[in-house]
């Protein structure tokens, strides 16, 4: 039997599993808000349902105004809430867009968002609140990302208490990711793990997935330009990687609209990537 260390050494190391070590993948797809329309509503859930998606990811906003976030107004949630319902569809996650603008790094108004993101992921039956590194939030130092570890190691009781995982989402690499979870300490924080983010950065995702192994995921974006199978990223392989990884839970589309139609385009990407994963489920 192989032990997790065998599994990550393994995936260091780029190898493939053996056939008997892998594993009948249980996922879920879902989508981010960008990929099913050009303005949140509760009415682009629709859209989710047509394509065929289990879940959407949902922004709570980058502006504060009047003291509240976007997704903080509880008629907002109730309308968002009720609509899933109604079609049948998980709110697969909620991100914390505001800290693109308040970065965690250096910021003193920041790590106030992070319990409030909570809140709203508990109110959203949402069990992922992704936190985003980007831009001028991004984290290029050890000192910077243990400076944001140790901020968001304040809050991971009340994400405990909320059942929410905090997700980490940057362009930094899996075993820098590893480091600031160590550093943390606790299952309600992981890596927010990006095919198109860690391709683009210079990093083999595949072997990433691996190495990170599915327990330290807590969810996972795939992305490319212009369509799914036409960039960098090598998604079969990524997807046999999350096989063998053992990784179980959402797989969201963050895709653009090359051609203007969100909807098209959406289906697009996820009848590719059905294909792959069928294909990925048959080898042996």
């Amino acid at each position: 039997m192989l032990t997790r260390r065998d599994w990550l050494a393994a995936g260091a190391a780029g190898l493939a599993l053996p056939a008997a070590a892998a594993r009948k993948m249980n996922v879920r797809f879902g989508a981010m808000q960008g990929s099913l329309a050009a303005k949140p509503s509760p009415e682009m859930l629709a859209v989710a349902k047509r394509v065929g998606l289990d879940g959407v990811e949902i922004n709570i906003g980058r502006s504060a105004e009047g003291g509240k976030l976007p997704l903080e107004d509880a008629g907002l949630q109730q309308a968002y809430l009720k609509e899933a319902a109604r079609l049948k569809l998980a709110i697969a996650g909620v991100v914390l867009d505001i800290i693109h603008v308040h970065a965690l790094k250096n910021d003193p108004a920041a790590p106030g968002f992070i319990p409030r993101g909570i809140a709203v992921a508990k109110a959203m039956n949402a069990g992922v609140l992704l936190l985003p590194f980007f831009g001028k939030a991004a984290l290029t130092s050890r000192e910077e990302m243990g400076r944001a570890a140790d901020l968001i190691k304040e809050h991971v009781k009340t994400a405990a208490q909320a059942r929410v995982v905090m997700g980490l989402e940057n362009t930094i690499s899996a075993e820098d990711n590893a480091w600031m979870l160590d550093r943390v300490g606790s299952e309600s924080l992981k890596v927010y793990y990006d095919v198109g983010n860690s391709t683009n950065n210079g990093f083999d995702a595949p072997k990433e997935l691996r190495w990170l192994g599915g327990k330290r995921i807590c969810q996972i974006h795939l992305k490319d330009k212009p369509y799914l199978g036409e960039g960098r990223v090598d998604l079969k392989e990524c997807l046999r990687s999350i096989r063998d990884a053992g990784y179980q839970g959402f797989l969201n589309f963050e895709t653009s609209a090359p051609s203007g139609d969100r909807e098209a385009d959406l289906r697009r990407n996820f009848d590719y990537t059905r294909k792959l994963l069928a294909e990925v489920q048959a080898e042996k």
